[in-house]
C-alpha cells in the first residue's frame, strides 16, 4: 500500500506541475531553455515535418546535404527531453537515398500510421527530370520490408511527378498528392506499396483542376473517416485580361477516386483570399468535421512603384459542404490574417497545415521575411475553435518563438508543429556557420516545446491537464508502443513499475544490467504509466501495450 500511495502522488504531483505553467511558455526541461537544436549533417539541413508518437517520443524528417553537394532524406527520433534517441535507425538519425546518384532526393512530407510506421513522401531532381517516391519506416526506424520493395515505392524515371503530401487510413492505404505533367495528381497505393486498381484510373486522377486554365499543383491531403479525401492546392486562373494567376482551391473526392460532387461547387470551392496570388498549403480536420485551410496570399503594394513581394498568412474554416464560414475569425469574411512583418517586400508564410486538440483549440506557425533588410522571425499562434484569438496564450494569441534572442535578425523558417497530451512542439531550421554561430550558411534544425492550456480526455473522459514528462537520460525504455517485451536501459539498479490508470501497480521488477528485459505478455492491451527510480533519478512515462 505504500508503494501505491507513493505512485500515486509522484503522478498526481507531475499533473500539478502541468497545470502551473502558462499557455505560450516553453518546457524548460527540453533541450536547453526548451529548444533542442542539432545537425543531421555537417552541411545545409532542412526540416519538412515533426511528428509525435502516442509515448511521448519526437520524429523529424526533413533533407539533409550529407556529402555537401547531393541532398538526401534524413530522419531522426527523440527521447521525451529532446535528446537524439539512439535505439532508433542508425544512432537516432539515419539518412535515405532513392537514387543515389541524383542531385536531390527530398522528403516534403511524413506521416504516422495507426500501427507505428512513418510513411514518407517526396520527389527526386536530377536537372532533367522529376520522379517521386515513398519510403516507409519500421518502428526502429529501418525500411520496412512489408511495403514496396523493401521500403520503397519509386515512380519510374523520366516523368515529371511530384509527390507534396501524404495520408495514411486506418487499413493501411495510403495516399499521396501532387501533381504530374503540372496537372493535379493524387494517388493511392494499398498498404503493401502496390497502386489501387480501385481508385481512379487504375490508381491515379490526373487532372486539370475545375476553373483552372492552365496549371493546378496538390499541397496538401487529408483521407477522412469515410474515406473521402480532401485536397488543397493552387491553380492558374485568367486574371483581367490575359493574365494568368494562382489561386488557391479545395476539392473533395469520394473514396474510389471519383470527384464529390455534393462539395462546393461540383466538387470544388475557390477559397478567394483576396484579388492577387494564393496558396493553400495545408488542410486539417477540425473537432465538427469542418475543413481548416492555410496557407499565404499576396497583398497589393503600398508603393506603386515597388517590385519587392508582400504577403501575408491566413488561416480559414471550410464548411463540411464546401462553403467558406464567414462566423469564423472576427472581420466576417471567414479569415484570420497575420502580417507580422509589415510592408513592401515583407513576406508572411504559412506552409504547413494547423493541429487542432481534442478541446477545439487551434495551434499553427508561420515566419516573416523582411526582403529589405533579410530579418525574419518564427511565429506561432493559438485561436480558439471559432477562430477567435486565444489571448491567454502569451496575451495575445500570436508570439514569437523563442528561439534565438529578439535583437538577433537570423533566418529562421517554422515548417511544421504537433500537439501531444497538451504539448505543442514546433519545428523548423536555422542558419548558423560551421561552429554553430548564428548567421551562417550552415542550417541546423531545432524543435521547440511549449505548453498549453488543452484538457485531455483521460480513459474515464474526465478532463485534465496532461501528465508532463519528466525524462532522464539516465534511463530508456523502448519499444513503446510495445506487445511482448519491453526493454529498459538503466546506468544503475532501478525500480521498474508499471501502473494502470487507476494507479494500480500491474507489474514491479528491479533492474540489475544494463538493459533489462521485462515480459509484458501478461498485461492487458492498453494504456498505462511507466515509472522508473533510482536513488536520485526518477521518470514516469506513457506506456502503449498491444
Amino acid at each position: 500500500m505504500k508503494k501505491l500511495f507513493t505512485t500515486l502522488f509522484v503522478c498526481f504531483a507531475f499533473v500539478a506541475f502541468a497545470q502551473e505553467q502558462d499557455p505560450g511558455t516553453v518546457d524548460l526541461t527540453f533541450g536547453t531553455d526548451g529548444t533542442y537544436r542539432f545537425a543531421p549533417s555537417e552541411h545545409q539541413d532542412f526540416l519538412e515535418s515533426v511528428l509525435v508518437q502516442e509515448d511521448g517520443k519526437i520524429i523529424t524528417v526533413g533533407r539533409s546535404r550529407t556529402d555537401g553537394d547531393n541532398y538526401g532524406i534524413y530522419v531522426s527520433r527523440h527521447n521525451v527531453d529532446g535528446s537524439l534517441d539512439e535505439t532508433y535507425g542508425e544512432g537516432g538519425i539515419s539518412h535515405f537515398k532513392a537514387n543515389p546518384t541524383i542531385y536531390l532526393n527530398g522528403a516534403k512530407d511524413a506521416t504516422l500510421s495507426d500501427d507505428g510506421l512513418l510513411y514518407i513522401a517526396g520527389w527526386t531532381f536530377d536537372y532533367e527530370n522529376n520522379t517521386s517516391h515513398i519510403l516507409c519506416l519500421d518502428e526502429n526506424g529501418f525500411e520496412y520490408p512489408g511495403f514496396g520493395e523493401e521500403g520503397w515505392v519509386k515512380t519510374p524515371k523520366g516523368g515529371g511527378v511530384v509527390y507534396e503530401a501524404i495520408d495514411v487510413d486506418s487499413e493501411g492505404n495510403v495516399v499521396v498528392v501532387g501533381y504530374l505533367n503540372d496537372l493535379l495528381l493524387v494517388r493511392r497505393y494499398t498498404a503493401d506499396g502496390e497502386l489501387d486498381a480501385t481508385f481512379g484510373n487504375n490508381g491515379t486522377v490526373n487532372d486539370t483542376v475545375q476553373g483552372s486554365v492552365l496549371y493546378s499543383y496538390g499541397y496538401d491531403v487529408k483521407i477522412l473517416e469515410d474515406g473521402k479525401i480532401v485536397v488543397v492546392g493552387s491553380k492558374f486562373d485568367v486574371w483581367y485580361d490575359d493574365y494568368v494567376i494562382q489561386k488557391a482551391f479545395m476539392c473533395r473526392f469520394n473514396a474510389d477516386g471519383s470527384i464529390d460532387n455534393t462539395f462546393g461547387n461540383n466538387g470544388t470551392i475557390n477559397l478567394k483570399t483576396g484579388d492577387y496570388a494564393e496558396f493553400a498549403l495545408g488542410v486539417e480536420v477540425d473537432t465538427l468535421g469542418n475543413y481548416l485551410v492555410t496557407g499565404h496570399s499576396e497583398l497589393p503594394s503600398i508603393n506603386p512603384e515597388s517590385t519587392l513581394p508582400r504577403y501575408e498568412s491566413f488561416i480559414t474554416r471550410v464548411t463540411k459542404d464546401g462553403v467558406v464560414d464567414s462566423l469564423f475569425g472576427e472581420d466576417g469574411d471567414g479569415f484570420v490574417r497575420f502580417e507580422a512583418f509589415e510592408g513592401d517586400g515583407c513576406v508572411n508564410n504559412q506552409e504547413t497545415s494547423c493541429v487542432v486538440a481534442p478541446d477545439g483549440q487551434i495551434f499553427g506557425t508561420f515566419y516573416s521575411w523582411n526582403h529589405n533588410d533579410y530579418s525574419t522571425r518564427a511565429y506561432v499562434y493559438n485561436l480558439e475553435a471559432n477562430g477567435k484569438m486565444k489571448e491567454n496564450f502569451i496575451g495575445e494569441g500570436v508570439m514569437a518563438l523563442p528561439v534565438i534572442p529578439e535583437e538577433n535578425d537570423v533566418e529562421i523558417r517554422t515548417m511544421s508543429l504537433a500537439l501531444q497530451n497538451g504539448k505543442l512542439f514546433v519545428s523548423g531550421f536555422i542558419f548558423v556557420d560551421e561552429d554553430g554561430d548564428l548567421n551562417g550558411d550552415k542550417s541546423d534544425i531545432f524543435i521547440t516545446k511549449l505548453y498549453t492550456d488543452v484538457k485531455v480526455d483521460d480513459e474515464n473522459g474526465n478532463d485534465t491537464v496532461a501528465l508532463a514528462e519528466v525524462s532522464n537520460s539516465a534511463f530508456r525504455i523502448y519499444p513503446n508502443p510495445a506487445s511482448s517485451q519491453l526493454y529498459v536501459k538503466s546506468e544503475t539498479n532501478a525500480q521498474v513499475s508499471i501502473i494502470d490508470l487507476t494507479g494500480r501497480v500491474v507489474k514491479e521488477i528491479e533492474t540489475t544490467d544494463e538493459i533489462t528485459t521485462i515480459d509484458i505478455n501478461d498485461i492487458n492491451e492498453g494504456v498505462y504509466f511507466i515509472m522508473i527510480q533510482d536513488e536520485k533519478n526518477r521518470i514516469v512515462e506513457k506506456l502503449v501495450v498491444r
